[in-house]
């Protein structure tokens, strides 16, 4: 895009400042005020996915108090799975119920992370299901192509690899660059966003690689390549390390949208991965300047910041209870992590 090959030439903060807008480019992303821009925050829910404990709504402030700049704000946007907003709502009510919440995080220099759970792979027929969530990605960039801090996760952990990842990421783009946003595009990585390439098959190719997260942001420009760190390729931190490292050689922005362990380990048998792939990446995220969203704040999954699997704004530092629960382990260190001063008083 003429955007980049100007970009090439200037310095990328300046630019971005100058068009008042977040610009992912050259393995990083610059704000509005032209600074870098590191998204550190959660996924939340809405009464449209994942509003088991609660809602990301009434809660912009609360989040603040966490030292959280971005929410990945889970939705779906087709009314293929029964629960869905869409199923019982029109298109329009959907949009302006979510732009309640949006009004709410970005108005306190929030970027609020829209992103899609659908499954096209096996909610219903696959074509049918993408040409509805074309439908709401235009009708998205649409309403929101004025608000710099809306950015557009166009489809949750994929289950499609090599050219067929390409050709869903620049449908769903192509629609939201054609309504006129310019906000960055968040693309999460193939293999179920896992990334694991030939890891997993020979024949897979890395999310980093030329023909994959590039090309796709050669078209779009302003992608980032998001990673969920659940341990399955790169629990390491030497793992993880050199996989955002590779990201960045490709020219592509990094980004881990999903990682986190349950409160309850003895309750879930993925805890043995995901346990020491949120270590790795606690520990390489601040080293490497990349952004990060913890699963989860409001899900009913108990992988939570909370010791009794209940929602985010239920925790005050340094109190015994509240609302009858106190951190959680990885509460712990995700407070600490935004909060590097804080001492556990349990510890």
């Amino acid at each position: 895009m003429l955007v980049d090959l100007i970009a090439a030439r200037q310095d990328p903060g300046k630019l971005a400042a100058s068009q008042g807008r977040f610009l992912a480019m050259n393995g990083r992303v610059w704000g509005p005020d032209g600074n870098e821009f590191i998204a550190v925050g959660a996924n939340l829910g809405t009464d449209n996915a994942f509003d088991w404990k609660g809602t990301a709504s009434g809660h912009a402030a609360d989040a603040v108090t966490w030292g959280w700049n971005c929410i990945r704000l889970n939705l779906l946007a087709t009314d293929s799975i029964s629960f869905s907003y869409l199923a019982s709502h029109t298109l329009t009510q959907s949009l302006n119920y979510l732009d309640g919440i949006i009004t709410q995080y970005t108005s306190l220099g929030i970027v609020v992370m829209l992103e899609a759970h659908d499954d096209p792979s096996s909610d219903g027929v696959r074509a049918t299901v993408e040409s509805k969530m074309v439908t709401f990605w235009t009708a998205a960039a649409t309403k929101w192509k004025g608000n710099p801090y809306v950015w557009y996760n166009l489809i949750n952990e994929p289950k499609h690899v090599n050219s067929r990842w390409v050709a869903i990421h620049l449908m769903l783009g192509r629609a939201v660059r054609a309504a006129g946003a310019n906000a960055p595009i968040v693309v999460d990585a193939p293999i179920s966003g896992q990334d694991g390439g030939s890891d997993y098959d020979p024949a897979n190719l890395f999310g980093y690689d030329p023909t994959m997260a590039a090309a796709v942001h050669a078209e779009l420009g302003n992608v980032i390549l998001s990673l969920h760190a659940y341990g399955w390729y790169h629990m390491s931190v030497g793992g993880l390390t050199s996989y955002i490292q590779s990201v960045r050689a490709s020219g592509v922005t990094p980004f881990i949208g999903e990682f986190g362990y349950r409160w309850d380990p003895g309750g879930a048998s993925d805890y043995v991965t995901n346990y020491p792939a949120a270590l790795s990446v606690f520990a390489v995220a601040p080293l490497l300047s990349v952004g990060i969203t913890i699963w989860h704040g409001t899900h009913g999954d108990n992988y939570s910041v909370t010791a009794n699997g209940s929602a985010f704004w239920n925790v005050v530092p340094g109190a015994s209870t509240l609302a009858g629960t106190n951190f959680s382990d990885f509460g712990i260190k995700m407070w600490t992590f935004t909060h590097p001063e804080y001492v556990d008083p349990t510890s």
